[in-house]
């Protein structure tokens, strides 16, 4: 059920800020906590942890992205134009264009 579900994303983050805490240079404990907060609608947690996970792989197209969204989401569309013109065309995260 709903209830359910959301107390599992609430142990979920939890779970997740300890691991940042721990590691707070650790990109995937970032990124994960970032989707979590954006997943529960919270934007502004969200935002400032995917600015930190960028800020640890700058070259990440995955947090590039994930960052364009959340600003998107938030109604700051400049901002959200300037992190997709910066997320590079390919990388470890996405798959190369299919060859024609």
């Amino acid at each position: 059920d709903s209830c359910r579900a959301l107390r599992n994303y609430v142990c979920a983050r939890e779970s997740l800020g300890r691991a940042v805490r721990m590691d707070p240079k650790g990109f995937a404990g970032v990124f994960s906590l970032a989707a979590m907060h954006r997943e529960l609608g919270e934007l502004g947690e969200a935002l400032v942890l995917f600015e930190r996970a960028r800020e640890i792989s700058p070259t990440s197209s995955a947090a590039l992205n994930a960052l364009a969204v959340v600003r998107g989401d938030s109604c700051q569309w400049g901002d959200a134009d300037s992190d997709y013109s910066r997320a590079p065309q390919t990388s470890l995260d996405t798959p190369p264009p299919p060859k024609t």
